[in-house]
């Protein structure tokens, strides 16, 4: 492989944690060119601190508008695929080229990981259809040899490889199934903390506007029994 690529395999469960991944690896001088599978990182080489990375979740009937207000703002959308993901914006963009104006806010951060759980939750629903599918045709490969024949599939070279292959493939799709659960609760449990910080800095802002006073005028805090007289009135 060429000193100018790099490849790497990684799995995140949040992407803020993904997010740090990539400024990191801008930090070292390498540039995120390409995404596949949610886990297949391919970077360019370029100098150390050069570049600047952001991921931004976006409502599907704005990603459009979203990905061209973060071009304007000098980022360059990278292309991620086979992931599910779709609504996530992956950008990069030189330090001193990018805008200000265009940041990851708290909203975004939560709908990232409202997709993330989302992707996870799925597999970890359609995986055990699979997971029985297969335990069931691996049954069938060893009862019909049984009823048809009076023989074991392993008295039977073909049947022994189908139930061979149906019992490897039933294994894999089993595991499969744990990590696909195990990365929903995981996603979940973020997403849960993320809502709950979310909240408290809403009651946080409540609490302190109701400690505010109504009225800034110091001398209507002090004396309440004050009253505003219409002079226009005789």
């Amino acid at each position: 492989m060429s000193k100018d690529k790099l490849t790497q395999i990684k799995h995140f469960f949040d992407f803020e944690k993904e997010l740090a991944y990539l400024n990191e690896m801008n930090r070292l001088g390498w540039k995120l060119e390409r995404l596949k599978l949610g886990c297949v990182y391919s970077f360019s080489k370029t100098e150390p601190e050069e570049y600047t990375t952001l991921i931004y979740a976006e409502k599907r009937s704005r990603l459009e508008e979203t990905a061209a207000l973060a071009h304007r703002c000098g980022f360059e959308q990278i292309p991620h695929r086979f992931d599910g993901m779709q609504r996530l914006l992956y950008l990069t963009g030189r330090h001193d080229e990018v805008s200000p104006v265009f940041y990851n806010d708290s909203e975004s951060i939560i709908r990232a990981q409202r997709i993330m759980f989302k992707r996870y939750f799925v597999l970890s629903v359609v995986l055990p259809l699979i997971c029985a599918a297969l335990i069931a045709e691996s049954v069938l490969l060893f009862i019909v040899p049984l009823i048809s024949s009076g023989k074991a599939p392993g008295e039977l070279p073909l049947f022994f490889a189908l139930t061979a292959v149906f019992s490897a493939l039933t294994l894999v799709f089993c595991v499969f199934t744990a990590f696909a659960a195990g990365s929903a609760f995981k996603v979940r449990k973020r997403l849960e903390e993320l809502l709950r910080q979310e909240d408290e800095k809403k009651e946080k802002k409540a609490a302190a506007k109701e400690a505010s006073p109504d009225d800034d005028n110091p001398v209507h805090e002090r004396r309440p029994e004050l009253r505003a007289i219409d002079i226009t009135k005789k």
